[in-house]
């Protein structure tokens, strides 16, 4: 495929990245929504046109409407960069399973998850990434999320693998999904949809295994062994979770002192737009945020209690101090309040 001129771009991409419309046939659409897809909701990637775009989410979600073929073949192209929802909410099921290890020097932990996969039977794609890269397991048929979480996180746990925000790690592997089962109404997590352009970087990171041109990746995703259900019931016969790896029960934060109810820490003056799950709320961690990390915007857990300010918590082991000082850094120190 020859790339064609974009001129109306507001961001600048490699030469040679962008590609017509035209060139991009209906069955790759096709294909792109039976391998990648697993709800029509979308979200895309911020353009980082300015300078002042570095200092936004990563990411927007789409709500006026579903993805549809016009824009994954705007990702094709290179105009625009969607991501993609690791989860069908009506089934709980995926039709891939992500790990993304974005983290440096994490070429020998890529390297000795594809050779345990490959033990396994099972066919990883290995996407390039702005650091270190994604592996990829397609489904023949949408897999239960949790099923394959079972087996990735004990295949982690084998390979003494640190996964991100368990024990304490902020850095490690992110497996997604990152939920066993979403509730009504809640959209879990999602990656960078593959064979799109990173908006930051402004680069297309390919599958490594096939020609860095969209006709030769297509065939080459279109020629790999689909993990099937049935055998990852063999793999994962007689597994459970691994406990080291299970996500911890958080005590709520303990006061230092006893302080009184109208001096308390409200972490509702420091976060915005919170997603619901029933009567907690999820948002980004005010501490990984000033780290860069967080980009989900789902670490920090908050829970309303009958009086006073609400308890919080974050999943990526960001303590009360780290939280509450990343705040008084950002806004300063609020006058005592009621509430």
């Amino acid at each position: 495929m020859e790339p064609g001129d974009n001129t109306q771009r507001m961001y600048a991409p490699e030469p040679g990245l962008i590609y017509p419309e035209s060139s991009v046939p209906a069955i790759w659409v096709r294909e792109y929504f039976l391998w990648f897809v697993n709800r029509r909701e979308y979200y895309l990637q911020n353009s980082y046109a300015s300078e002042s775009d570095y200092q936004k989410p990563s990411y927007f979600r789409v709500k006026k409407y579903l993805l549809g073929d016009g824009q994954v073949i705007r990702h094709l192209c290179g105009i625009h960069t969607i991501g993609l929802y690791a989860i069908d909410p009506e089934t709980n099921s995926c039709k891939w399973f992500c790990l993304d290890l974005d983290y440096e020097d994490a070429d020998p932990d890529l390297a000795a998850i594809e050779a345990a996969m490959r033990d396994d039977g099972l066919a990883p794609a290995f996407e390039h990434s702005r650091r270190g890269g994604h592996i990829w397991l397609l489904c023949n048929e949408p897999i239960p999320a949790r099923q394959g979480r079972i087996y990735l996180y004990n295949l982690l746990d084998g390979l003494g693998i640190a996964v991100r925000g368990r024990a304490g790690n902020k850095e490690g592997v992110e497996i997604f999904p990152k939920q066993d089962s979403l509730e009504k109404g809640e959209f879990g997590n999602g990656v960078r949809g593959p064979l799109g352009i990173h908006r930051k970087t402004k680069l297309r990171y390919w599958f490594r295994d096939a020609e860095t041109n969209l006709k030769a990746q297509f065939s080459y995703l279109r020629s790999l062994p689909r993990l099937t259900r049935s055998r990852l019931e063999e793999l994962t016969l007689g597994m459970s979770m691994p406990e080291d790896l299970m996500p911890e029960i958080n005590e709520p934060p303990k006061w230092e002192k006893p302080v009184s109810v109208f001096e308390k820490f409200d972490i509702r003056l420091y976060t915005s737009s919170p997603r619901s799950s029933k009567r907690d709320y999820f948002t980004r961690c005010p501490s990984c945020a000033e780290a860069g990390r967080d980009t989900s915007g789902d670490n920090l857990h908050i829970t309303h209690i009958s009086a006073g300010p609400p308890l919080f918590i974050c999943f990526a082991g960001c303590t009360f101090r780290d939280i509450t000082e990343a705040c008084y850094r950002k806004y300063g120190r609020p006058e005592p309040r009621k509430f």
